[in-house]
């Protein structure tokens, strides 16, 4: 019985990080260019011309570079900068419905609650546009959620 559980469990968690792929891939550069995801790629463009001059350069708007400095190899890889960028997001998008289904795995022991907030974080709207969108907001969330998990795991 257990192993039946834990196969439903992989099937459906494989099944949502299918859709969540196949969803978030659809016509990815339909939405126009945020005015925020340009300066972020602008950025991105600067370290990669020259990393010595440029690493730090988000710290000047106050905003902290990692997601700048993920965007910069997938502008070295992809030749639309637009898509390299949402592609980044959506790659921290996939981690997070991950980590919400960890989150929910601490809190809540039904397998069941598991895959539904992993179902939500994938289809929900705010989920969905932050994910599409080259944008710091959905790493924000992502670093919050685990930093969530790992204080309820080290309170177990």
């Amino acid at each position: 019985m257990q192993r039946r559980v834990r196969l439903f469990v992989f099937a459906g968690v494989g099944l949502i990080v299918l859709l969540y792929i196949v969803l978030h891939l659809i016509n990815i550069s339909a939405l126009p260019v945020f005015a925020d995801e340009a300066i972020y790629i602008r950025w991105a463009q600067l370290i990669l011309d020259d990393v010595q001059r440029y690493w730090l350069f988000a710290l000047n708007d106050g905003k902290t570079p990692l997601f700048v400095w993920s965007i910069v190899p997938a502008l070295a890889v992809l030749r639309d900068q637009l898509e390299a960028a949402r592609l980044v997001s959506i790659g921290i998008g996939l981690l997070q419905v991950l980590a919400m289904g960890w989150l929910t795995s601490l809190t809540v022991k039904r397998k069941s609650a598991i895959l539904w907030s992993m179902l939500l974080t994938t289809v929900l709207p705010i989920w969905f546009f932050y994910h599409r969108m080259a944008l710091m907001d959905g790493l924000l969330t992502l670093w919050f959620t685990l930093a969530l998990g790992m204080i309820l795991w080290f309170a177990k």
